[in-house]
């Protein structure tokens, strides 16, 4: 399933499913822009809702970081010379879903202008992807556009979501991270859509989509320790073929560093 060719309109729904929820996030508010109020309603339904946030080494979380979203928060801390999209950390949240027996996946959507939320989104995918336990993987947009399947009526929860908004704003000079500025220009005035009050819009996939080769945007990885320049010819040249089909590809080169600068 590729997400970039998704062209029917997305269906309404009320409710993306009841069960265990976990919501994967970098630090600074992505969760209240895309999807505050779908998490609304699983804690009007009595789902436990859990919020995994993946930060760099020195950089803090803000206290405004699942606040409201969810009472359930953890930290997952990468250090310094570890990237976002890796086998330790895929293979980290595929026991969490797991052992925390997950049934609905939040995490942003791979479309994302921002490299680190698209390595993000592929790792959460992949690590979905692997997990025994069957799970709905959802996507959000936070400030992309993201082609939807659902649009989900949250107009109970809209008021809510945009005072968790507000107080992002509300963080004192130095907490308050340029990132979550561009997050809530980005919403506004896109949570007041016809015919509902309010809604949000994601990308689903269920446990057979998640595990058929490639969901979403195809992705590869190469390590600069074990492959090279003909390695990556190969995967641009694979890219180019996809790219004349009109279809994205995303790849990430782990150990870069190790390439000398002509490689590189």
């Amino acid at each position: 399933m590729d997400i970039r060719q998704t062209t029917a309109a997305p269906a309404a729904v009320e409710s993306l499913g009841a069960g265990r929820v976990l919501v994967v996030v970098l630090p600074g508010g992505d969760e209240l822009v895309g999807c505050a109020g779908a998490l609304g309603i699983h804690r009007s339904q009595g789902d436990p809702v859990q919020l995994l946030r993946i930060a760099s080494a020195g950089e803090e979380s803000s206290p405004a970081d699942g606040a409201w979203s969810s009472s359930e928060a953890a930290t997952w801390t990468l250090a310094a010379d570890t990237r976002i999209y890796s086998e330790d950390l895929i293979g980290r949240i595929s026991d969490l879903i797991d052992g925390a027996g997950i049934d609905l996946l939040y995490v942003c959507a791979p479309t994302e202008t921002q490299p680190e939320r698209r390595q993000l989104a592929c790792a959460v995918a992949e690590a979905a992807r692997r997990a025994t336990r069957d799970c709905r993987l959802f996507f959000y947009p936070v400030t992309a556009e993201l082609q939807a399947t659902l649009s989900l009526d949250i107009s109970a929860h809209a008021e809510a979501k945009r005072a968790a908004l507000a107080g992002l704003h509300a963080l004192p000079p130095g907490v308050q991270s340029p990132q979550a500025v561009a997050l809530r220009d980005a919403c506004r005035g896109q949570d007041r859509r016809p015919p509902v009050a309010a809604a949000e819009h994601f990308l689903a996939l269920d446990p057979a989509e998640l595990r058929t080769p490639r969901p979403g945007v195809p992705w590869q990885s190469l390590s600069a320790v074990l492959g090279g320049v003909q390695e990556l010819r190969a995967a641009v040249a694979e890219a180019r073929q996809r790219q004349a089909a009109g279809r994205r590809s995303l790849l990430f080169v782990d150990e870069i560093h190790r390439w000398n600068k002509a490689q590189q």
